[in-house]
């Protein structure tokens, strides 16, 4: 009698009782905005679209919210993202201030705690509107990279008021975003700052990764080998896009066409895993550090 084997449905059966809760694909494409946004500040040729990986990160950050709300109060759920963000966050700007104080000069080091306070209540993205672009680089803004800890935060206490509102209507949600995108896009060609930094203008890329989730958690669907090089291959193909950041044309400029591009293939990716990629066990759940 033949030995029964282990059929690729079978397989595929057990891959899908894993998902949405084990998902290493989430880390590596985390790890891809990373790098993106970490080569675009260091001005490395064939990153010029690398901030890009910050709409990646927004569309991360929707689906993983959208996981770690669904049973969890409002008080509740921004009470754990305080309790894991905040202890670390200004011990950092504490170390930052306490280091300038001793290797800046007064100039540098009043930009520096202007930049702190507005850091310290979540508001960095409005200091940096008010101020100047993300894309001088000229400019001493040591804190820069807390602009968008300061947007997610916002979003953090903005999501239970918008589940409320959206509870048995989806629609409201739906609205939300087309509103959120449409203004984006308007604002682009009258101030790409704007559209940029502040929440209202981001919220359609963190509600891409929350649909992701929610119309994702139950389909046990992933993407096949070939399937999951295609999506990385159209998400890299990005960084290769004529784009210009401080462009008022919303074919070429930010937010524009291109971030466009990019949340819907950082949400697809998350809507349907790449299997390649869920296979390893090189990585914890991303999962499992959000709770």
């Amino acid at each position: 009698m033949a030995k029964p084997t282990t059929s690729p449905n079978r397989h595929s059966e057990n891959q899908k009782q894993h998902f949405p809760g084990f998902r290493n694909d989430i880390q590596i494409l985390r790890a891809i905005a990373v790098i993106w946004v970490v080569a675009y500040h260091l001005q490395i040729p064939g990153f010029e679209n690398g901030l890009l990986g910050v709409d990646i990160f927004f569309v991360i950050s929707g689906f993983l919210m959208g996981k770690t709300y669904q049973d969890q109060s409002g008080f509740h759920f921004i009470g754990k993202r305080i309790k894991r963000l905040v202890p670390a966050y200004i011990v950092m700007i504490l170390t930052v201030l306490f280091i300038g104080g001793f290797k800046l000069n007064f100039t540098d080091f009043s930009q520096l705690y202007k930049q702190a306070l507005f850091a310290t209540f979540f508001l960095n993205n409005f200091g940096f509107w008010l101020q100047t672009s993300y894309f001088d680089y000229e400019a001493f803004n040591p804190l820069m990279n807390l602009w968008s800890l300061s947007v997610e935060m916002q979003y953090y206490l903005l999501l239970p008021i918008l589940l409320t509102l959206a509870r048995g209507k989806i629609w409201i949600l739906f609205c939300i975003f087309a509103c959120s995108l449409f203004s984006a896009l308007v604002l682009t060609s009258i101030s790409p700052k704007t559209s940029f930094f502040l929440l209202p203008f981001r919220v359609w890329e963190f509600l891409f990764g929350y649909f992701a989730w929610k119309y994702g958690k139950h389909s046990g669907k992933y993407q096949g080998h070939f399937g999951g090089i295609v999506s990385i291959c159209l998400l890299t193909i990005a960084l290769a896009l004529p784009m210009a950041a401080q462009s008022t044309n919303i074919l070429s400029g930010h937010v524009g066409i291109f971030a466009i591009y990019v949340t819907l293939i950082s949400a697809w990716i998350l809507y349907k895993p790449i299997y390649l990629l869920m296979e390893t066990h090189l990585l914890e759940s991303t999962l499992e550090h959000y709770h």
